[in-house]
């Protein structure tokens, strides 16, 4: 049984494009992260297991609370959390037990403004509000993801 592990948020670096072309700045991953811990100190902050459009957290969707986070030496976001026993949660503990927790990764989800800039890059705005961090498989830097994610339940509906 697992009852905490760290997830590390590597899709994002500090200043530069990730995969979807987005830029976040260093200021605004420090942003999340106080945003993290004002929700930490009130007990609130959740993580769910896939991503989604939509920053509305739902109890039956979340997977883990998170109950530290800080930026790493490298500029990456990485967060300290705990399985929830939810539906979602036992998806998430099985999958860290037969995959490793090294497989997978946080995504943030938020809401807030962004601008384009040349070579069609989106730049996030410094109003952004994080709702979640979102687990996913871990991409490889170079590659990114072909057609839509698909957990292992998913797959198996196929």
């Amino acid at each position: 049984m697992i009852d905490k592990f760290t997830l590390r948020c590597e899709r994002i670096t500090p200043d530069q494009p990730n995969v979807n072309g987005r830029i976040y700045s260093a200021a605004i991953l420090k942003q999340m992260v106080e945003q993290i811990h004002k929700k930490i100190s009130i007990g609130i902050f959740f993580g769910r297991l896939g991503s989604s459009a939509d920053p509305k957290i739902r109890i039956r969707d979340a997977a883990f609370r998170v109950t530290d986070a800080k930026i790493d030496t490298d500029g990456h976001i990485s967060a300290d959390c705990e399985i929830l026993n939810t539906e979602k949660g036992v998806i998430l503990e099985e999958m860290i037990e037969k995959q490793g927790v090294e497989t997978l990764e946080i995504i943030p989800c938020g809401i807030g403004s962004v601008s384009q800039i040349d070579g069609g890059l989106t730049v996030i705005g410094d109003d952004y509000r994080l709702a979640s961090l979102d687990v996913e498989p871990k991409l490889e830097r170079s590659k990114p993801p072909e057609g839509p994610m698909m957990w292992p339940d998913e797959k198996e509906q196929q």
